[in-house]
This record gives structure tokens, C-alpha cells and sequence, in this order.
């Protein structure tokens, strides 16, 4: 996957849906990131992140054996304690976290084609068939994302500063 930007001091975050036959731990590579994974569900989905020790333009990151991932980078994200709580998954939707921090970027992916929802959720497509979208929320509380169908997903909350 190709992340197109990020800044120095950005939280970069990969998604990677079905990392078929790999056992945790999952791993990402690139030239100039360090990943750390923050989550993984067997042959389902994985989450990793870094911070950018400068800025990058079209940085490439391989994922061990998903065939599916986004890349996004965040500026204005704590990066000491980039996610605010845990990473919610379910072999269903509807699915909803529930923040603790203002200013919070809420991302949801699902494992397979679908529609976004509505505003607020801001739209992103991953490669192949998997769906994301993300919105930054003004008040801590609960936010679901519904996607219109019924597979499996994950969301998560990356706190701002």
C-alpha cells in the first residue's frame, strides 16, 4: 500500500484485512517506519501505527500477507497514546465505540463492500472490496457505524491533541 503524505510528527495507521495464513503478530515495512501492532484478529483484521520522523510522500508499506490495506496518516494526533481506548471488533454490524476524549478521530472499516453512512462519516476505499470512513467527533460518547450490510469490522478512536 502506498501512503500518499504524511508530516513529521503525523500517527500513520494501517489497516489490513485478511492477513490470511499469518499468525499474530502482524508486521508492516517501509524505508522510513517503524510499526507497532495495536490489534489483530486472525484472518480478519490488523491495525498498526508509527509516528513519522519526517515528512514522506508516497511512502510504500508492505503488510505480511494482507490482501487488502489502507494507509492514512493524522496530523494533530497524540502520539504517546495514539488510540483512545480499545479497538472494537465484530463479526457483525452495526458496530460502535464509545470515546472518552473531544477531538477524537473515529475510523470504521468493514471487511467488505459496502455504502458509507451518511454525514458525518467521511468515506475511504481500501484496495479490493473492503470499506472505510472515519469522522472527527466534537464531544466524547458513542458512535456507530452501520454500512448498510452485515459482516465483519473493527473501529477505533485515535485521540487529538
Amino acid at each position: 500500500v502506498i501512503l500518499p503524505s504524511a508530516n513529521t510528527g503525523d500517527l500513520v495507521v494501517i489497516v489490513v484485512s485478511f492477513p490470511h495464513n499469518v499468525a499474530p503478530p502482524y508486521t508492516a515495512t517501509s524505508a522510513h517506519l517503524t510499526f507497532t501492532q495495536v490489534f489483530g484478529v486472525y484472518q480478519e483484521f490488523a491495525v498498526l501505527w508509527a509516528v513519522a520522523a519526517a515528512p514522506l510522500t508516497n511512502e510504500v508499506i508492505t503488510a505480511n500477507d494482507g490482501q487488502n490495506a489502507i494507509a492514512f496518516s493524522v496530523s494533530g494526533a497524540n502520539t504517546s497514546v495514539p488510540f483512545d481506548g480499545s479497538i472494537v471488533y465484530s463479526a457483525s454490524t452495526p458496530i460502535s465505540i464509545t470515546t472518552t476524549h473531544a477531538k477524537d478521530l473515529v475510523a470504521a472499516f468493514l471487511g467488505d463492500y459496502a455504502s458509507y453512512d451518511a454525514s458525518p462519516w467521511v468515506g475511504m476505499q481500501m484496495v479490493g472490496y473492503e470499506t472505510g470512513e472515519y469522522q472527527i467527533v466534537s464531544s466524547a460518547g458513542p458512535y456507530t457505524a452501520t454500512f448498510g450490510t452485515s459482516t465483519h469490522a473493527v473501529i477505533f478512536a485515535i485521540k487529538g491533541l
